[in-house]
Parts: structure tokens; sequence; C-alpha cells
């Protein structure tokens, strides 16, 4: 928060209400802060699971919320790229790190897909798939991440062949 706080006008906690949360329309929200007053950018934060998917979706739309870019999409695509691998035991092998978001491959339907997910303590995940035109939020205390196999499994291959039928129905109606 220090980095941002030295580069904007006014305050970074200022700067992130104004021009993301409330043009977002995140209007309740905690933010944890540090022995300074700082709000602690890679914890504490709570938002409801409505607002984390307005998250998702600025995420697949590159920045972009009705119409307004809120955050550039350069800055967007090195956050949510693979600029480290994570190398905690508990992160699966196939997730990389950005600024503060993920990025893995998942394999659904034998089709490879780019997910960026945000991922909270005790299972808090905001999964964005621009592929599918998809975000999945999902919240609850999952200390062993047993829901993203679940949602790998089950849910995520619906949504995927619906796209698939989707696509195959629009193009036979262009020949």
């Amino acid at each position: 928060m220090q980095v941002l706080d030295s580069v904007v006008p006014g305050t970074g906690e200022h700067f992130i209400k104004t021009e993301v949360l409330d043009k977002l329309g995140v209007a309740v929200y905690g933010w944890r802060k540090d022995i300074n007053g700082l709000p602690i950018a890679e914890s504490g934060s709570s938002i409801t699971s409505r607002d984390m998917l307005k998250f998702g979706v600025l995420v697949n739309n590159g920045g972009r919320w009705k119409g307004e870019q809120l955050i550039s999409e350069e800055f967007l695509a090195k956050a949510t790229s693979d600029i480290i691998k994570p190398t905690e035991d508990w992160i699966p092998d196939t997730f990389n790190y950005g600024y503060f978001w993920y990025q893995t491959d998942m394999t659904i339907i034998g089709k490879s897909y780019d997910v960026k997910l945000a991922w909270g303590a005790g299972g808090q995940y905001i999964l964005a798939i621009r592929d599918l035109d998809l975000v999945v939020v999902i919240t609850g205390h999952d200390r062993e991440d047993k829901i993203m196999t679940e949602v790998s499994k089950k849910i995520l291959p619906q949504f995927a062949e619906k796209k698939s039928l989707w696509s195959r129905s629009n193009s036979d109606t262009k020949r």
C-alpha cells in the first residue's frame, strides 16, 4: 500500500475506494489495517460474494466495467500472469502467481482453459475463465481445498459443454 500511496494523489486507500470500489458499486467491505493504519493489501479484506463476482467480471473484461477502463489492461494482464512459481507445498504445482492473483490451466472436457483466480483464506475463490465467459465465486471454509476438485470435475464441465453446444449451433446457423 505504501508504494501506491507514493504514486497516486491522496492515499492508496482513497484511490482504490474512489477509482475501483465505488465504480464497481462495492459499498460494504472490510479491510484490516496494519499497526500504521495502512490497509493490508495481501490479506484481511472482506467483501460480499456478489462483489467478488464483480472483480471476476472485471478480470474477464480486461479491466473494463460498464464501458470504463478501471484498471489498465496491461497491468491486469501482468497481475494475473505467471510472474513467479509458488514453492509452498500446499499450492498446486500447476498454479503460477502474479500480483495477488493466481493463474493456472484447467483441462475441462479435453480442452485447456486459462483460469485466473483469487484465492483467499479457508477456501474463498474467484475463478475467472474468459474463454467460457464465466466467473465462479466460492465462499466457505475448506482448508483442504477439496472444493476446487469438485468444481473442476462437476461444475466447470457443465459450462464448457453448454458453451461448446452454443458455439456449434451458432456456427450451424451461419452456414
